[in-house]
């Protein structure tokens, strides 16, 4: 196996050797990021200028010391191009010196390729020029030059190093300082996370470590590699949602549906993970709405009409939950006949008895009829614990018939007497 080392007295030193030793350091411009020293810009004509400055290419230093002109190819006639200024390392010629790399017309252009050879030539880019069709001038300069660092480096995502040895630089784009890890073959902060984004959105394809502000809720966030989620950074978090979020170990999540708590756990053996009750709400209440009927309604009908303003709607909050019915109403009745009503919630009658249409039939008294008008059906009442199985809105109603005669909701078979009617309905928990 062939062993070197250079440079050493008496011994001659190759021009490979110098520059493989030499470009350990670093390549780049000499200056201060996003300054002038070998900055590109619109020179006159279909030409573009390049100011004095230093740079080392490859471990050969080069030295501009007056502002160059470097033409430009005529413009195509039907698509725009892109082209490329270079410093370009000639060993051959024992040269470093400016030149232009023209691109080729397109719809859609891309800057041609960089010559980077090892011991032959080698091309540093310092700006990408947008040449339009037909255009006596380029328009557009993007700035790709890379810069010198006494420790540190100076790039964006377009500037980086592309040698394949461990770099560590300042992301002017990221606003992080990060270095290149040869084993995973990929950039990324200087710690293997630690790089905030703040938005509204959880980032895409994130690294272990990464952080996350979410500008919307004032969280912070830090990416779990292991379990490929998001954790809180304050430490295990409540989710307040219906649906259950994807969960990481001690996470909290109430559901809003209904009000229950959850954590998620896994097993000490490790073969599942699921949420498990915490503090459940089943048969709490979750809300209770009621309605008063003060007026008088009357029917002679021997079909099931509405009782106006007597009904009441209310929204579910799970598909769990039961609805308690409670109806109070105040009934009387012209002769002595039969006054029939029943509940339903929207189209459909709930708990009549078996085979029968109605739920409360009501048939005054002999002294209603004969002796005592101010006398009262009485209140009739009826109470059903309600399964919907919805969260859609539901409208529960009282409806009415007589078997002749006519009958009265909130009075007595003489006028002047009245009374008040009621619905109240509750949700519980299932």
């Amino acid at each position: 196996m062939a062993q070197s080392s250079f440079p050493f007295e008496n011994i001659d030193t190759t021009e490979t050797q110098f520059s493989q030793m030499f470009r350990t350091l670093q390549d780049g411009v000499n200056g201060t990021y996003g300054g002038t020293e070998l900055q590109v810009s619109v020179g006159t004509g279909l030409a573009v200028d390049v100011a004095t400055g230093q740079a080392m290419v490859r471990g050969h230093f080069y030295i501009s010391s007056g502002t160059e002109a470097l033409a430009l190819a005529t413009a195509d006639a039907t698509n725009d191009r892109l082209d490329v200024v270079v410093l370009r390392l000639d060993p051959t010629a024992n040269s470093v010196v400016l030149a232009v790399k023209t691109g080729t017309p397109a719809g859609s252009p891309v800057a041609p390729a960089l010559v980077q050879t090892d011991a032959g030539i080698y091309e540093m880019a310092l700006a990408n020029v947008l040449v339009p069709a037909t255009s006596g001038v380029p328009t557009t300069i993007t700035d790709r030059r890379e810069y010198m660092g006494t420790r540190i480096g100076l790039w964006s995502d377009d500037t980086r190093p592309t040698e394949v040895f461990p770099h560590v630089g300042f992301n002017t784009d990221g606003g992080t300082f990060e270095g290149y890890d040869p084993v995973a073959d990929l950039w990324g902060p200087i710690g293997g996370g630690g790089g905030v984004t703040i938005s509204a959105t959880a980032p895409s394809d994130p690294s272990d470590g990464d952080l996350w502000w979410d500008s919307d809720d004032g969280e912070m966030y830090v990416y779990y590699g292991a379990d490929s989620v998001w954790v809180s950074a304050a430490g295990p978090s409540v989710a307040v949602q219906s649906t259950a979020p994807t969960g990481y170990e001690g996470q909290l999540w109430l559901d809003d549906t209904d009000g229950s708590m959850y954590v998620y756990y896994t097993d000490p053996g490790g073969g599942s993970s699921q949420w498990i009750g915490a503090v459940s709400r089943s048969g709490g209440i979750l809300q209770v709405v009621s309605t008063n009927k003060t007026d008088i309604f009357s029917t002679s009908s021997t079909s099931y009409v509405d009782v106006t303003d007597l009904s009441l709607s209310i929204t579910p909050r799970s598909t769990s939950s039961k609805i308690l019915a409670r109806v109070n109403v105040v009934t009387g009745h012209s002769g002595g006949d039969d006054v029939l009503l029943r509940v339903l919630r929207d189209a459909t009658p709930i708990n009549n008895h078996d085979g029968e249409d109605y739920y409360l039939n009501i048939r005054p008294s002999q002294n209603d009829v004969t002796a005592d008008y101010r006398q009262p059906h009485g209140g009739n009442f009826f109470e059903h614990l309600d399964s919907p199985s919805s969260t859609s809105t539901l409208t529960y109603k009282v409806q009415m018939k007589t078997t002749a005669n006519t009958g009265y909701v909130n009075r007595t078979r003489q006028d002047g007497f009245y009374a008040v009617s009621t619905i109240t309905l509750i949700e519980v928990a299932g």
